[in-house]
């Protein structure tokens, strides 16, 4: 009889939303690239976690997964600090994580799911944008037990065309890499 590895989902959505890339997911639990499309899909197919907090998931993971749970973006992981805050409470700034044209993912803002906040991101340096605001709504949301900081996901209800065409300039610096 064979053996069966016994994977903790616990673990798993943990490593997931702390930020662990694919990669290093595949490398900690030792899976191959079936494998580890298949414990994403059973995460997501259990509702332990949403196909878009899932990194990178592979095209036997997306058809297996319900059609309108499937991440219709790119998330775009940003390699630099960029601040973002509640509007009206400049003083507690996050990080932006990731972003798309439809979502955002932040650490150090507490937020509760189901939660709508009109979010704030700042202007860096460089960066070829200005600062713009959207309202958002809590997707998801946990603190790290042993950092105590709080990572929540967003997604934007509410933009303007003026601050879209912001978002869609950050988006672009992002990705040129500049």
């Amino acid at each position: 009889m064979a053996h069966r590895r016994v994977i903790k989902a616990k673990e798993v959505v943990a490593d997931i939303r702390s930020g662990m890339g694919r990669t290093a997911l595949m490398e900690k639990y030792r899976l191959s690239e079936k494998g580890f499309d298949k414990v994403c899909t059973q995460l997501v197919k259990a509702g332990v976690v949403e196909s878009y907090e899932v990194p990178q998931m592979g095209p036997l993971a997306c058809s297996l997964v319900k059609a309108e749970a499937i991440r219709s973006l790119d998330r775009y992981y940003l390699d630099f600090d960029l601040p973002v805050y509640e509007d009206g409470q400049p003083q507690m700034r996050g990080q932006v994580r990731d972003i798309t044209l439809e979502g955002i993912g932040i650490s150090g803002l507490e937020a509760q799911v189901g939660e709508t906040k009109k979010l704030v991101v700042a202007r860096v340096q460089v960066g070829g944008y200005e600062p713009f605001t959207f309202h958002a709504v809590c997707r998801w949301s946990k603190q790290n037990s042993t950092a105590g900081t709080w990572l929540a996901g967003f997604k934007i209800t509410s933009i303007s065309e003026t601050d879209l065409q912001q978002l869609g300039k950050l988006i672009g610096m992002v990705t040129s890499g500049e």
